[in-house]
């Protein structure tokens, strides 16, 4: 019988993954075919574990996972997790659920510690992993921490490629291809139950399996390259071409040309336009034409900025679009390496965005103003409604916060849009 229980705190470090972070505990961010916590739950084979987050994303957690509790720490031990590691079956056996005391790191990264009721007890539940007893053994443990937004796409690659592994349907086709699709490496093709696969599809998982959930459609003479995964309801638009190293989430719309690209859920890139090295949160629509360069002329390293500061080196030659929740752009929109746009913001009027656009902005190419609140929650609301789902008080209550949390980035703009 076990006697401690998972706990998953964020560890820190969540304003270095804005703008996604704004929105969602940092586990809950994708790489691969799943989130981090995803992985987490699975590694250790529990269908709940306690979590640890911010206030004000407290109740949007509970509500997302009916099974765990929020911000409360369990009543005996627990193994803690930093919720900004990349977890696997592995690492679960290399520090296991069960035993001693002891703290684990990766290099100067606390990433879990086992904790007994008594030690539990004192210490912060939004914050376990800091102040720690002194007289605790401590043990290197090899792994992968997430510290900023670009590592999630640098990582999807192979984390496709080792989530493959644990997804247990390669080689199934559940789906109806038509018979003048292509799959090449059947063995390496998933298809669930209600994909279509359309006519003149070339699906190729040479260098990579293919990930198809349920109900994916992909429409006539798309290319699909793996390794790429594309979660349930989504649809892949005529002509798309998909390539290694992308994650498409659920109920999502996508098209034009995508490589290396994370997209969370129901977010559009429907139309031509290149997305590259990117990640984009939810409720993001991408209008015709919107293209995101990333790699630089001279092929130097890319600099993004968190939270409009001083550019951070990625250290990455190849670095797109961090795009934040319902955001959108308008026809011809042009991103540079690096660009980071916000949360809820509406950009418009074609041309060069700058690289760094702060949340809740309306406009285009530096001519700025703050969205309305009304207006954008109105929006979001339709947004939501066209996927049968509702915007609840406890999602518009968060949004509001992260516009008040937001508004300093703000502070130069005269009106509102």
């Amino acid at each position: 019988m076990s006697t401690h229980e998972l706990y998953v705190c964020e560890g820190g470090g969540a304003g270095n993954l804005r703008p996604l972070s704004w929105t969602r505990p940092v586990f809950d961010l994708r790489c691969g075919v799943n989130s981090l916590l995803d992985k987490i739950i699975a590694a250790y084979g529990v269908r709940s574990c306690y979590l640890g987050v911010r206030p004000y994303l407290a109740e949007l957690a509970a509500a997302g996972r009916p099974l765990s509790a929020v911000n409360r720490l369990p009543p005996a031990g627990a193994l803690v997790i930093n919720g900004r590691t990349l977890w696997n079956p592995a690492l679960a056996a290399a520090i296991p659920l069960e035993g001693p005391e002891g703290i684990y790191i990766s290099g100067r990264t606390i990433i879990a510690a086992r904790l007994d009721a008594g030690t539990l007890a004192n210490l912060d539940p939004l914050q376990p992993l800091s102040g720690l007893p002194d007289h605790l053994p401590v043990m290197e443990r090899p792994a992968e921490v997430i510290t900023h937004p670009w590592e999630l796409v640098q990582k999807n690659g192979p984390r496709l490629l080792a989530d493959s592994r644990h997804f247990g349907n390669l080689g199934l086709h559940e789906g109806q291809v038509h018979p003048a699709a292509t799959l090449m490496n059947r063995a390496g093709i998933s298809l669930g139950s209600g994909a279509i696969i359309g006519a003149g599809v070339v699906l190729n998982a040479e260098a990579g399996p293919i990930m198809i959930a349920e109900g994916v459609i992909i429409e006539p003479n798309a290319v699909l390259e793996g390794p790429l995964y594309i979660g349930g309801r989504s649809l892949v638009r005529a002509g798309a071409r998909l390539y290694g190293g992308t994650s498409i989430g659920e109920t999502c719309k996508v098209g034009g040309e995508i490589s290396h690209t994370i997209i969370h859920g129901h977010s559009n890139k429907q139309h031509d336009g290149f997305l590259g090295h990117a990640y984009l949160g939810e409720w993001v629509n991408l209008g015709a034409g919107t293209t995101n360069s990333d790699l630089k002329n001279d092929y130097g390293t890319v600099k993004m900025s968190i939270s409009g500061g001083e550019p951070v080196d990625t250290g990455e030659m190849f670095a797109g679009s961090i795009i934040g929740d319902h955001t959108k752009t308008g026809i011809g929109t042009l991103l540079n390496t690096g660009a980071v746009l916000g949360v809820g913001c509406n950009l418009y009027g074609g041309g060069l965005l700058p690289n760094y656009v702060p949340s809740f902005s309306w406009g285009s190419s530096g001519r700025f103003t703050t969205y309305r609140m009304d207006k954008f929650i109105a929006v979001a609301a339709t947004v939501m409604a066209r996927r049968d789902l509702s915007m609840t008080p406890a999602i518009e209550k968060m949004l509001r916060e992260v516009a008040d949390l937001t508004a300093p980035e703000r502070s130069s703009y005269t009106s509102t849009g």
